[in-house]
């Protein structure tokens, strides 16, 4: 995507030496597995002796900032220690969770003794971060007019990419569920969500550089997005993973999902698929003849992967009559 924000290591480093020789309540730590992150440079390190991460990149993830501070008071979030902008290069400085990605945890561990406890914890645990009050008034996003731009958006590209059929079924799959989520109340939700595990037990959760005003069926569609990609060969599988999701946050909830909200999530999962085939543009940004060619190449993976949430999906509202396979 242009206008990429990382920062390449050999400029951070220096920088960061810097900040931690001016700063003595830091240190870089010696670390075998060297820096990491995709759309941000990060690397590990110490505050008064306690271990955190250096997150940087050009300029510092505002976007974060707001949601790791406005989750704090649960304590499933890091805390948040020092932002900082410093010679060309920002970073947040943030408490380090212990332990691995739950992804990475669920491929090592199979006994459903140990992952049904930590699916329903984990469930219990979104819900509580969509319990933490958000003044919807003092942001400017307003998801719904935004993805009136998006549904447009891929409206008008979709007929130039693969699966076309598929697409135009999701779009108009979303547009007939918007509606209900629309009528939820707006919170703030993390749209990559990644829980972190340690001995087998949740954590918390990290990356919040997408938290984006939503709303409960947004935040729904993007766990259950993630959890319909696991254990892929076998949708009763993947199915167990939501069931057990889905178990602790309705009893966290104190009531049922219906399948209307249920169906409302999944058009959302499939909102969010649509938004990654668009190069996660915003709906005004112009379009090159190269971003088509990007784009087509997402939608391949991104068709696969919704025909497989539908297959997951309909386990749990059998009246669903979305594609579950691509056309050859």
């Amino acid at each position: 995507m242009a206008g990429s924000n990382k920062i390449p290591y050999d400029q951070a480093l220096p920088i960061l030496q810097r900040f931690v020789e001016e700063s003595p309540d830091y240190a870089l730590r010696d670390d075998p597995e060297g820096p990491f992150g995709s759309n941000h440079t990060i690397t590990r390190g110490f505050r008064r002796g306690d271990p955190v991460v250096f997150k940087c990149a050009f300029w510092a993830n505002r976007t974060e900032e707001r949601g790791l501070r406005h989750f704090s008071a649960t304590g499933l979030v890091p805390v948040v220690h020092d932002v900082i902008q410093l010679d060309g290069m920002g970073m947040i400085i943030m408490s380090e969770f212990p332990g691995s990605m739950g992804a990475e945890f669920r491929q090592r561990v199979t006994d459903p003794a140990v992952i049904g406890p930590l699916m329903e914890d984990v469930g219990a645990s979104v819900w509580q971060l969509l319990s933490v009050p958000f003044d919807a008034g003092s942001t400017q996003e307003d998801p719904r007019r935004y993805m009136a731009a998006m549904f447009a958006r891929i409206r008008d590209i979709h007929g130039r990419l693969p699966h076309s059929g598929l697409l135009r079924e999701s779009l108009d799959f979303q547009r007939k569920w918007s509606d209900v989520a629309s009528q939820q109340p707006v919170r703030l939700c993390i749209r990559d969500i990644q829980e972190m595990v340690h001995e087998g037990r949740l954590v918390g959760f990290i990356d919040l550089e997408g938290a984006t005003a939503q709303t409960e069926a947004f935040q729904l569609g993007c766990v259950i997005a993630g959890l319909c990609n696991y254990r892929g060969e076998n949708v009763r599988n993947a199915a167990w993973f939501c069931r057990r999701f889905l178990a602790g946050y309705e009893r966290a909830r104190g009531s049922t999902l219906t399948e209307d909200e249920l169906c409302a999530a999944l058009a959302m999962l499939h909102h969010v698929k649509c938004w990654r085939i668009a190069l996660y543009k915003k709906p005004t940004e112009d379009w090159r003849e190269e971003d088509y060619t990007k784009a087509a190449q997402n939608a391949l993976s991104e068709a696969e992967r919704i025909v497989w949430c539908n297959q997951v999906m309909r386990e749990f509202v059998p009246s669903l009559t979305l594609k579950t396979a691509l056309s050859v």
